[in-house]
């Protein structure tokens, strides 16, 4: 079996698991970035991919331009919808509209029951039909911070940073 690679990041050393996903290394690094940077204060886990960011101490901005496709919808879905029930083609419509950029809805499935599983959202069947309706619950409203969404989509520096 390949033994762990290490990685240093200024003073704080990394163990790489072979077995790891490279979605799960650059969320690792990125954790241990915002770690750095002092956006982190405390954890809900060992694990530093799971460091919780708080609200107050996050920049929306930078969540947009540089943060992972998890984070981008949790923060749209908690400024978009609030407590409101939604659905996929909600969510593809309404960030169409605010940002001019088509996600694919496999994808954005994908990140709903992301957030479904570490109890950002809840998720339910409507009986008689295919489509899934979601609703943030309050730790959404903890980790996320509030943001004027439209008024960051008009800015066209913001555009730009967020490659649309």
């Amino acid at each position: 079996m390949p033994k762990p690679s290490k990685l240093t990041i200024g003073d704080i050393s990394l163990e790489i698991s072979p077995d790891m996903t490279p979605e799960q290394i650059q969320a690792m690094i990125q954790s241990v970035a915002a770690l750095r940077q002092g956006l982190v204060t405390d954890s809900k886990s060992d694990d530093v991919a799971e460091l919780s960011v708080h609200a107050e101490k996050i920049d929306p901005l930078e969540v947009l331009a540089n943060g992972t496709w998890l984070d981008r919808i949790g923060l749209f879905v908690r400024n978009e919808f609030g407590f409101l029930e939604f659905t996929v083609n909600d969510v593809q419509v309404q960030f169409h509209a605010l940002f001019g950029k088509i996600l694919e809805k496999a994808a954005i499935t994908t990140y709903l029951n992301r957030l479904v599983q570490k109890g950002y959202l809840s998720k339910r069947k409507v009986p008689g039909n295919r489509v899934f309706h979601f609703q943030a619950q309050s730790s959404l409203f903890d980790d996320y911070p509030e943001v004027d969404l439209e008024e960051l989509a008009s800015d066209q520096e913001v555009k730009a940073r967020l490659n649309l």
